[in-house]
């Protein structure tokens, strides 16, 4: 087995590593003087199963991946799995408008088209991606990680909120992981001119309860805000929001902190800059489930 990192997340490739007990392979990556990348492979990892760290922020770290595939094809490893903890994408599972693309899916089929043979990937927005691929592909839930660090604390008086319809997947993992109640919130429709969202009921008791939330990710917090706001008018005590994803998007750290959030628990899914911490921040690493779910590869369970 060798564990290669791109260039978007090497710290949680290393922390994968470290869990593994084995060293991150010898890679170098550079770029020519027009911007193009260059991959090197160094060390021999013919007939190894190869490992690619590397979540897609950016349009280049896609390309980065299928660079790093392809040269560990071409020196005939065994067989070549992406661990993605973020697929940017993901939330364009269809075609919404005519004359859009069908983004995910075209995204899954340029990073199969590689040379990958399998891809273990993080909450994604979707659950529609798994089938967008034609090779393995393995969503792999963060609930797991935050309901690890709940279960050691007393739970008697909190309950689980879905903000929306398409987190009540998601939400009710969650709240079975930690036995616990699961209530509904519903919004308005989202406002095609501004993008803003409004929240009209509860369906379930919430006065004097803590409340957990737990989603895919957060990017302008606008719905978590809102959420919050909405809870606490209606009698709640805590609101404390389990986030997988912590997009780097302008503004969102200072909303987050002026926000009635209690406390906002993160994966390191991506890389999160000092700037971008906050009080409220508190970050689980994905270190440790990620190397299970490697090694479960590995040993073919």
């Amino acid at each position: 087995m060798k564990i290669l990192a791109g260039s978007a997340h090497p710290e949680l490739a290393k922390k994968i590593a470290r869990k593994l007990k084995t060293n991150l392979g010898k890679i170098e990556i550079s770029q020519f003087p027009d911007g193009e990348k260059r991959i090197h492979i160094v060390e021999k990892i013919e007939s190894e199963i190869v490992f690619i760290i590397q979540p897609t922020i950016k349009d280049e770290d896609i390309i980065e991946l299928c660079l790093i595939a392809d040269a560990a094809k071409q020196m005939r490893a065994k067989k070549i799995v992406a661990v993605i903890p973020w697929f940017s994408y993901s939330a364009q599972d269809e075609v919404f408008r005519q004359g859009e693309p069908f983004s995910a899916k075209t995204i899954a089929k340029i990073i199969e088209a590689s040379g990958i043979d399998e891809v273990l990937i993080v909450e994604p927005h979707s659950l529609k991606l798994e089938n967008f691929f034609s090779i393995p592909a393995t969503l792999i839930s963060a609930a797991k990680i935050f309901s690890s660090f709940f279960r050691k604390r007393d739970l008697d008086d909190w309950i689980v909120a879905a903000l929306d319809l398409g987190a009540v997947e998601r939400s009710l993992r969650f709240a079975k992981e930690l036995n616990l109640p699961l209530i509904f919130l519903q919004k308005t429709p989202r406002d095609r001119q501004t993008g803003k969202i409004g929240f009209l009921k509860i369906k379930g008791e919430i006065a004097g309860k803590n409340v957990l939330v737990f989603d895919d990710f957060v990017s302008t917090g606008q719905t978590l805000i809102k959420a919050t706001k909405f809870l606490k008018q209606r009698k709640a005590k805590k609101v404390v929001a389990c986030v997988t994803h912590y997009l780097s998007v302008k503004g969102l750290p200072e909303r987050l902190e002026k926000s009635q959030i209690d406390k906002i628990f993160v994966s390191d899914s991506l890389p999160i800059e000092q700037k971008r911490k906050l009080a409220k921040l508190n970050i689980i690493s994905l270190g440790p489930l990620l190397a299970k779910k490697i090694k479960n590869v590995e040993t073919g369970f």
